[in-house]
C-alpha cells in the first residue's frame, strides 16, 4: 500500500478515497483518476499520474453481464468498506439479489462480502474476493438449479402423482415454451368464461347443499362455493395454462397412446368449456386425459427462463389445483342447467354429491393429500427460542419485537396528531379526550345491549360532554382535504396494527377492515367496568359465524376512541357536507367490467335492493359509511386497503434488520405460536388449549392435528365458559406483552373506586413490653430480640408508619419480624382481623403451622369464602388468615378489603403481609393473569402492610412497591417527610454456617436416580431423625423416585388441597422424612429438622 495523501492510498494499483458522510461515518471507496473527476486535489493528481494505475472502466467492459468480479488482493478487502450482497450464479455470472429478481433465485442467493465499484453512467460492480489458484476445484460451488427425482423420493409429487414417469420432448418444450406468448389473451378469455359460468350458475342452480372439505370435514361448506371476484380472476390466471394445455395436447408426445375419440374441442366458448369438463368427469368417462393433464401441470413449464421445467412448490400448486375444482365444478353444473347435448348430462351435479365419477373422486383423494402434505411440510417452520420467542422462517420473532413495533406506529400516530393541530385548534392529546369523555361518568351510562345495541356507539354519550371536546378550524389557515384524508388515514393504519397486537388472537386484514362502530353488523362496544372496548368478531376465512369476544387493552381503546370521535371530526370536516365520493365498491374488488348480476352482489347497498332514491343518493351513502366503518380511507375513498396495512411491516421494527422483519402471514403464524407457548393461564387445561385454537381461527382439531397441541373436544358446548377462557387469554397476553399504561396511571384511574370506603382510626394502645411477652410466649423465657429485629417490631406495633418493606436472609428470623407483633395484637381489646400472603400454595401449612403455635387463631383464606363472597361479620372467627398470591389477586379479597368499613363496623383491618415480595414482579411473565386485580387493592385501609423479601434488596423492591400503589423514594436512614418510605435492611452478614456443598455429575439420569436412593438410605440409617429433601427438576422423576414408606411426594399436578395435605404431613409428621418434590417443594420449608437437601438435576438461580 502506497500513501498519496491522508485520504488517499494505492493498493495494488487502485485508487481509494477515504471520505466521511455527514453523520461522520468513514468510508473508504475505489476511485477511478479521470480528467472531470473532483475527488482529488492538484497536487494528488500529480503523485497519482506517476503510478502504475488500474482502469475500472476495464473492468466494467470485461464483465458486463454479470454484477460480481474476481479479485485475488486480500489487502484491498482488509482495507476498503465493504457490505454484504445476496448474490446467485446465472449462465451470465454472479448476479445481484434485488426488488426486480424472480423470486425462485432468491433461494439459490448466498452472502457475500463486496467491494463496491462506482463508474460514472454505468452499473455499480462489485468484487468479491477469491484467491489466483484455488487447491480445491469447486469447493464453494453449492449451486442446485435442477430438482431431482427418484425412486426414494417420498414426497407428494413422486409418490403421488408419480411424475418421475412423465419426460418432456425439445418439441414438447417448444410448444408449451409459446404460451408465453399468447398468456394475457388466455388469461383474459378464461376470465370471460368464467365470469358467465359463474353467474348463470349462482342464478339459476338452487340446490344449497352441504358437502363435506378439507376445510369443514364435519358440517361441511355450502355446495356450490362462493366466490369472491378477485378470486375469480386469480382463479382465471391460475387456470389460464390448463385450458392452453388442452388446446394443444394432441400436438404434444404425451397424446400419442391416447385413443384420438377422447380428444373433445378445446374449451373456446361457454358452451365448449362446459362440454369439455362434463365429458371428462361424468360417470364412465374415461380419465386417463384428465389425470394426465394435472400430472403434467405439476410441472411449471410456464417458467422459460430455465432450460427444463421444474416442479412447483406445493402450495403453487395446491393454488393450481383450487382454481381447476372451481372452474371444473362451475362448467359442469352450466351444463347440467343446459342439459341435453350430452347423454346423462341431465344428473350432472351428482358428480360432486355423490362417489359416481371415477376422476373426481381421484381429484378429490388427490387434493386431500395435497394439501395434508402442505401442511406436514409447513407445520415445522416454526421453532420455540426459549424465553421469549419463536423462530418462523429462519427470522427470530419475540416479546420484544412485538413492543417496538407498537412503539414505533404508536410514535407516528401522535406525530399524525401533530400535523392536525396545524389545520385545527383545540386538538387535545389522547389521554385528554379520554379522560374528558371515555373515562367519565358512572359505568351504569355504559351499559347497552348487545343483542340490540344503540345505533351507534357515540349514542351512550351527552352530546354536550362530545360538544366540548371537538376541534375547531384554525382562522385563517386553508385545510386542504387530500392532506387531512392523508393525515387520518395514516393514524387509520397505526391504529390497525395497534389493534392487531393487543386483541390476542391475530385478525386477517378482512376482520379488520369491517369493525364497525355504528350501523347494522356493529361490532365494537365499550366494557363499562374497564372502559375498553370489546371487538365481536368471527373467522373470516371459512366464513362461518363463529363469534368470539376480544378485549382490547386500556392505552389501544384510548386511541381507538381518538381516532373514531376526534380524527373522524376533522376527516368529515375536510371532506365536507356534501361529500359524495365513497365508493360502492369499499373493498375494491370489482376493478374490472363484471356482468351486472357480479357487480350487484359486490357493490354495497342497502337491505331493500338499491330500488330507492335514497339508497342511490350518494350523499347519504357517504355519509352512512364514514358514520359507521372504523377504517375508512378518505384518499381513495374506500375502505382501508391491504397494501397500506403491509406497508408498515417494511419499516417497523424499526431496529431490525429489512431482511430479518416478518412478513404478514409469518407475523401472524409467529403471534399465534407465542400465544400457545408463553401465554399461560393458571391452572391451563384442555379447555384453555382449546380456546387458544379459536382466538387463533382454528378448531380444536385443527390444532391437535396439524399443530401437534394437545387438546380434546373441551368446552365447545359451553359459550359462558368460552367466554370466560378467552377474556382470560386476552388478558394475560396483554400482561405479557406490557401493553396498556404504566401502573401508576392505572392506579389513578382506580383512585375514585379506592376512596369509597373511609378508613377508621386504630392504634395498638399497647407498649414495648407487649413485643417482649409475645416472644417469650414464642420462643421461651431465653428469648432476646437480634439486631435489628427490635426496631422492626416497635416500628410494626407503635409507629403511625403504614407500609414497612424488609429485607432478610433466610434463618434470620424473618417470620418474627411480624409474627411477634401479630401475637401482641391479638392480645389487645379491640377485634383485628389480619391476613398473610405467600407465594405458593405448598408454603401455606408451613406459615399457618407457625402462626399457630404461638397462640394466634388461624385459618386458611379459601375458606373464609366457602360460602360465596359475602361474609359476615360474625364469621371472622379467626384473628390471621392465610392465603397465596392467587388469593391476594382473587375478586372475593379484592372486594372484601376495598369494601371493609362499609360492611365491618367492629373489626378492624389489621396486618397485610405479604412474604416473598419480590414474586409479584418476578413472576409477572406467567402468573401476571392472577395478579391482575392486585393494584385495585386498597391497601391504604389496612392498619399496616408488611412486604418482605430475602433477595430483591432495595432496588428490586421499587417495581413491586409501585405494583401496589407506593411509588414513594425509599430510604434507609431516618425519614425527614412524608415523600419518603423507610426500607429496613437487615442483612449485615450470612447466617448460615457449617453448610457443606458437593456436585456430582453422572452419565444417564438412571445412574443418578440410584445414587440419590442409596444416599437417602445411607443417611437414614446414620441420623435416625433429621429429614430430607429431594428437589427435582421434572415431575416423573419425582413420582419415580418415591421408593419409602416414610416419604411424600409433591410436584405442581396435585390439587391444592393435597399439596397442602402432604406438606402438612412432612413439617408435622416425625415419621415423614423425606420429601420429594419439584423445586416449589423446597421453598419457605423451614424446620429444624432438615438436614440434608439433594437437588437432582437442578440447580436454582439466586436473586
Amino acid at each position: 500500500m502506497i500513501t498519496i495523501s491522508e485520504n488517499v492510498v494505492l493498493i495494488e494499483g487502485f485508487i481509494v478515497l477515504k471520505s466521511k458522510d455527514k453523520q461522520g461515518v468513514e468510508t473508504k471507496i475505489i476511485r477511478n483518476l479521470t480528467k472531470t473527476s473532483k475527488f482529488f486535489s492538484t497536487w494528488e493528481r500529480e503523485l497519482l499520474s506517476i503510478q502504475s494505475l488500474v482502469d475500472i472502466d476495464e473492468y466494467q467492459t470485461t464483465h458486463s453481464k454479470c454484477d460480481l468480479i474476481p479479485m485475488p488482493c486480500k489487502e484491498l478487502f482488509d482495507y476498503c468498506t465493504t457490505v454484504e450482497k445476496n448474490c446467485y450464479v446465472s449462465e451470465d455470472g454472479y448476479q445481484i439479489v434485488n426488488a426486480r429478481t424472480p423470486k425462485r433465485f432468491h433461494q439459490l442467493a448466498q452472502k457475500y462480502l463486496v467491494i463496491p465499484l462506482y463508474c460514472k453512467h454505468k452499473r455499480t460492480k462489485y468484487f468479491y474476493y477469491k484467491e489466483e489458484s484455488s487447491t480445491l476445484i469447486g469447493a464453494l460451488d453449492f449451486a442446485v438449479d435442477r430438482d431431482i427425482v427418484h425412486s426414494k423420493d417420498s414426497s407428494f409429487f413422486e409418490q403421488e402423482m408419480n411424475v418421475s414417469e412423465i419426460t418432456f420432448t425439445e418439441s414438447d418444450l417448444s410448444i408449451l415454451r409459446q404460451f408465453h406468448q399468447v398468456k394475457p389473451q388466455f388469461i383474459e378469455s378464461t376470465h370471460e368464461l368464467f365470469l358467465q359460468i359463474y353467474s348463470t350458475v349462482r342464478q339459476r342452480y338452487h340446490r344449497r347443499p352441504y358437502l363435506g372439505s378439507f376445510a369443514n370435514q364435519g358440517l361441511g361448506e355450502v355446495f356450490p362455493k362462493d366466490l369472491q371476484i378477485p378470486t375469480i380472476q386469480k382463479y382465471s390466471s391460475l387456470a389460464a395454462p390448463f385450458v392452453y394445455l388442452i388446446e394443444v395436447f394432441p400436438q404434444l408426445s404425451f397424446a400419442q397412446d391416447i385413443d384420438s375419440a377422447e380428444l373433445t374441442d378445446p374449451p373456446k366458448s361457454v358452451d365448449s368449456m362446459a362440454n369439455w369438463f362434463t365429458k371428462k368427469l361424468l360417470p364412465g368417462s374415461s380419465p386417463s386425459i384428465w389425470f394426465l393433464l394435472l400430472r403434467v401441470c405439476c410441472y411449471n413449464w410456464t417458467d422459460v427462463s430455465l432450460s427444463y421445467p421444474a416442479l412447483h412448490k406445493l402450495n403453487g400448486y395446491r393454488q393450481f389445483v383450487d382454481s381447476i375444482r372451481a372452474l371444473a365444478t362451475y362448467s359442469v353444473l352450466y351444463r347440467y342447467l343446459n342439459h341435453g347435448a350430452i347423454a346423462g348430462d341431465s344428473k350432472a351435479d351428482e358428480i360432486f354429491l355423490t362417489s359416481v365419477s371415477e376422476p373426481w373422486n381421484w381429484t378429490k383423494n388427490m387434493y386431500h393429500k395435497l394439501a395434508t402434505a402442505y401442511q406436514d411440510y409447513t407445520k415445522f417452520n416454526v421453532k420455540v427460542c426459549k424465553p421469549d420467542a419463536v423462530l418462523i422462517s429462519g427470522k427470530k420473532f419475540s416479546r420484544s419485537y412485538i413492543q417496538e413495533f407498537y412503539a414505533n406506529v404508536v410514535a407516528r400516530y401522535d406525530g399524525c396528531i401533530e400535523e392536525l393541530r396545524k389545520y385545527f385548534a383545540d386538538v387535545w392529546s389522547v389521554e385528554a379526550i379520554a379522560e374528558s369523555v371515555l373515562n367519565k361518568g358512572p359505568n351504569s351510562k355504559f351499559v347497552e345491549s348487545r343483542v340490540v345495541p344503540k345505533s351507534s356507539l357515540f349514542f351512550i354519550f351527552d352530546h354536550a360532554t362530545l360538544l366540548a371536546q371537538v376541534p375547531h378550524p384554525k382562522s385563517g389557515v386553508t385545510i386542504e382535504p387530500d392532506v387531512v384524508a392523508k393525515i387520518v388515514t395514516e393514524m387509520g393504519v397505526c391504529l390497525m396494527w395497534m389493534i392487531y397486537f393487543s386483541s390476542t388472537g391475530p385478525y386477517r386484514f378482512p376482520d379488520m377492515v369491517i369493525l364497525k362502530y355504528a350501523g347494522n353488523n356493529r361490532n365494537l362496544f365499550i366494557d363499562a367496568e374497564s372502559r375498553c372496548f370489546d371487538i365481536i368478531t368471527s373467522y373470516s376465512k371459512t366464513r362461518t359465524a363463529n363469534y368470539l369476544c376480544k378485549s382490547l387493552d386500556k392505552k389501544t381503546s384510548d386511541y381507538l376512541f381518538y381516532y373514531i370521535f376526534v380524527a373522524r371530526a376533522v376527516l368529515k370536516h375536510a371532506l365536507g357536507k356534501d361529500y359524495c365520493n365513497m365508493s360502492r365498491d369499499l373493498f375494491q374488488e370489482t376493478d374490472t367490467v363484471a356482468e351486472q348480476y357480479l357487480l350487484r352482489n359486490y357493490l354495497a347497498r342497502s337491505v331493500g335492493g338499491g330500488d330507492s332514491e335514497d339508497d342511490f343518493d350518494p350523499v347519504k351513502y357517504s355519509s352512512n359509511v364514514l358514520n359507521s366503518f372504523v377504517f375508512v380511507d378518505g384518499l381513495s375513498h374506500t375502505l382501508m386497503h391491504y397494501h397500506k396495512f403491509q406497508s408498515l411491516l417494511k419499516v417497523y421494527p424499526m431496529s431490525v434488520d429489512r431482511s430479518s422483519r416478518l412478513s404478514f402471514r409469518e407475523l401472524r403464524h409467529g403471534m399465534i405460536k407465542l400465544v400457545r407457548e408463553y401465554v399461560k393461564v393458571e391452572g391451563e387445561d384442555m379447555d384453555v388449549m382449546n380456546v387458544k385454537e379459536r382466538l387463533a381461527g382454528h378448531s380444536a382439531a385443527t390444532g391437535q392435528g396439524i399443530y401437534g397441541n394437545d387438546v380434546e373436544i373441551g368446552v365447545g358446548a359451553d359459550a359462558s365458559l368460552e367466554e370466560k377462557y378467552a377474556s382470560l387469554i386476552n388478558s394475560a397476553w396483554q400482561n405479557w406483552l406490557g401493553l396498556g399504561y404504566s401502573k401508576e396511571r392505572e392506579e389513578g384511574e382506580s383512585a375514585v373506586a379506592r376512596d369509597a370506603c373511609v378508613k377508621k382510626y386504630f392504634s395498638s394502645n399497647g407498649s414495648i413490653k407487649d413485643l417482649f411477652v409475645a416472644g417469650k410466649k414464642l420462643y421461651g423465657k431465653e428469648f432476646q430480640f437480634r439486631e435489628g429485629q427490635f426496631d422492626v417490631a416497635v416500628e410494626i406495633y407503635l409507629s403511625g408508619t403504614q407500609i414497612i418493606p424488609i429485607q432478610a436472609l433466610p434463618g434470620f428470623g424473618k417470620t418474627a419480624l411480624f409474627q411477634i407483633p401479630l401475637v401482641a395484637l391479638s392480645y389487645g381489646e379491640q377485634k383485628t382481623v389480619s391476613f398473610v400472603f405467600v407465594p405458593y400454595v405448598c408454603l401455606l401449612s408451613n406459615m399457618k403451622l407457625r402462626l399457630s403455635s404461638s397462640g394466634i387463631n388461624c385459618g386458611i383464606l379459601k375458606d373464609l369464602f366457602v360460602n360465596g363472597p359475602a361474609v359476615e361479620e360474625k364469621n371472622l372467627f379467626c384473628d390471621v388468615y392465610v392465603g397465596t398470591f392467587n388469593d391476594l389477586g382473587s375478586e372475593n379479597f379484592v372486594r372484601l378489603v376495598n369494601n371493609w368499613y362499609n360492611i365491618y363496623q367492629d373489626c378492624i383491618l389489621g396486618m397485610i403481609v405479604i412474604d416473598e415480595f419480590h414474586n409479584l414482579e418476578t413472576e409477572q411473565s406467567y402468573r401476571g393473569q392472577s395478579f391482575r386485580l392486585i393494584p385495585e387493592i386498597n391497601f391504604n385501609l389496612a392498619w399496616k402492610v408488611v412486604v418482605v423479601t430475602g433477595t430483591a434488596g432495595e432496588k428490586g423492591m421499587v417495581k413491586p412497591m409501585k405494583f401496589i400503589g407506593y411509588d414513594k423514594e425509599m430510604c434507609t436512614s431516618m425519614v425527614s417527610n412524608k415523600n419518603r418510605i423507610l426500607y429496613f435492611d437487615l442483612v449485615n452478614q450470612i447466617p448460615l454456617k457449617n453448610i457443606v456443598k458437593k456436585f456430582q455429575v453422572f452419565e444417564r439420569s438412571t445412574v443418578a436416580e440410584t445414587e440419590v436412593e442409596k444416599l437417602v438410605d445411607r443417611f437414614m440409617e446414620y441420623d435416625t431423625k433429621s429429614k430430607v429433601i429431594i428437589v427435582c427438576k421434572e415431575k416423573v422423576t419425582v413420582e419415580k423416585l418415591y421408593f419409602r414408606q416414610d416419604s411424600e411426594w409433591v410436584h405442581g399436578d396435585l390439587p391444592s388441597e393435597e399439596k397442602i395435605k402432604k406438606s402438612r404431613r412432612f413439617i408435622e409428621d416425625e415419621k415423614c422424612r423425606i420429601m420429594i418434590g419439584t423445586k416449589l417443594v423446597s421453598e419457605g420449608i423451614d424446620i429444624k429438622a432438615v438436614k440434608l437437601v439433594i437437588m437432582l438435576d437442578y440447580l436454582p438461580s439466586i436473586g
